[in-house]
């Protein structure tokens, strides 16, 4: 029998909420604290992928080469202000160190298990809780329009079919016949079946309305700006009303950092020095010119055009600057052209540019998040770093912290069991230190 305990979460978004949710099935009473809404998450208006095919980490070889040819256009997917930041510049070499092959051979079956993991602890969650938000298991097409960068997607090809994930290439005419109404300009492309897309602020909402009906607390608006440690462990903190300034104080038994890009900030009040650096993305969401049901990634420009019922959504960028959520219009403008490149017959002239949205990424420099224990603290734990695979793990993230909390060795969805310890050496929040 699970001891039960009251367990605080910094941090609504997606990752917090998965938290909360098996935190709370496992009987323990859950608080989350969140310093803006949770309808304002970064994962609000992101593609809303979850992608078993996402095994290859941000840190990937030729990343440096790329990020530096595109810093040169001020439309790319890709870029970094021109500041002085001490923290950014060490993340950067750090980044590098990670961008080799033998890194990605290293990490990219712990990746690839915890994808396919998380995505049946999607399917299970939407029985749990209905499926008001629109999961669909229709794969994912990426396509190009470079013979080199389509050779780059059959190895991926190979190495998804070496893990044990379908994969395929397909033809431009196969693509043209899945996409009648698309007037695809691409060299070629490969499907992935086991991909599946959702609507993410309907997850949300839909995740945050169950919570509240189990009983988790929520605090909005509020930002931890204090931690009370003695004798390493957390006593209690201290929050800000971002509103009118009002100071709340809570006292903590345990303690979940799961605050995104905010993490480094609360973490270094526990001697605890987190990686993290926000990469910027955008979307723009329209009434659907198509009717498609299949997401799309362009390779080529790094877009995804994700399908809802009625909308559709087109994001990408990683913008390194800080935690400055403004929209840079050229880059919107820059996502736009983008899929005007790939399908000519998108009608740019109707699209409200003011209707753009950003999101920061946490972004680890090897490309895999941060989950478990904080060393030399024992009531805290930390869940960030996910990049852009937040909602894609936050399921199976949640898993394992309501796992580490309830002090059980092994966990298990309905169907297998999910092998934590083999994934441990790679989520050790100590690697970086």
């Amino acid at each position: 029998m699970v001891k039960q305990k009251q367990v605080t979460i910094v941090g609504g978004g997606v990752v917090g909420l998965a938290c909360a949710y098996y935190l709370q099935g496992q009987g323990h009473a859950v608080k989350v604290i969140e310093r803006n809404s949770i309808s304002d998450s970064c994962a609000s208006g992101n593609a809303g992928y979850v992608t078993p095919s996402h095994f290859i980490p941000l840190a990937a070889p030729g990343m440096i080469k790329k990020g530096l040819k595109w810093m040169l256009n001020p439309e790319s997917p890709f870029y970094i202000h021109p500041k002085l930041d001490l923290s950014l510049m060490q993340w950067l070499w750090k980044f590098n160190q990670h961008c080799h092959t033998k890194h990605v051979n290293n990490v990219k079956a712990t990746l690839y298990e915890l994808c396919t993991a998380s995505k049946q602890l999607h399917l299970e969650l939407a029985d749990s809780i209905g499926n008001s938000y629109q999961l669909k298991q229709n794969g994912i097409y990426v396509v190009t329009q470079s013979d080199k960068i389509l050779q780059e997607e059959l190895d991926i090809v190979r190495q998804a079919q070496a893990l044990g994930l379908n994969a395929s290439e397909v033809s431009v005419q196969t693509l043209q016949k899945s996409f009648p109404q698309m007037q695809l300009n691409v060299k070629g492309g490969i499907f992935f079946p086991e991909d599946a897309h959702l609507h993410p602020t309907e997850f949300l909402s839909a995740l945050h309305q169950h919570l509240l009906a189990v009983g988790v607390e929520f605090t909005e608006g509020y930002e931890v700006i204090s931690l009370n440690v003695k004798h390493g462990e957390v006593k209690s903190l201290e929050c800000c009303s971002v509103e009118d300034g009002s100071i709340v104080h809570k006292e903590i038994e345990e303690l979940v950092i799961a605050g995104g890009s905010w993490s480094p900030q609360l973490a270094k009040q526990l001697n605890l020095k987190v990686p993290i650096q926000a990469g910027k993305g955008y979307s723009v969401t329209i009434d659907k010119p198509w009717d498609i049901d299949t997401p799309i990634i362009l390779s080529d420009a790094a877009v995804a055009i994700t399908p809802f019922e009625h909308q559709i959504r087109f994001g990408g960028t990683m913008e390194f600057a800080g935690l400055d959520r403004s929209i840079s219009a050229r880059r919107v403008e820059g996502i736009l052209k983008s899929v005007k490149r790939f399908i000519p017959n998108f009608d740019l002239t109707n699209v409200d540019r003011k209707i753009a949205w950003s999101g920061l990424r946490p972004c680890t420099p090897d490309g895999l998040p941060l989950v478990g224990r904080v060393p030399r603290i024992s009531n805290a734990f930390l869940a960030a770093g996910h990049a852009m695979l937040g909602l894609t793990l936050a399921p199976v993230t949640g898993k394992i912290i309501s796992q580490l909390i309830s002090n059980q060795p092994e966990f298990h969805s309905d169907s297998e069991e999910l092998p934590y310890k083999r994934w441990q050496q790679h989520l050790n929040t100590k690697r970086f230190s």
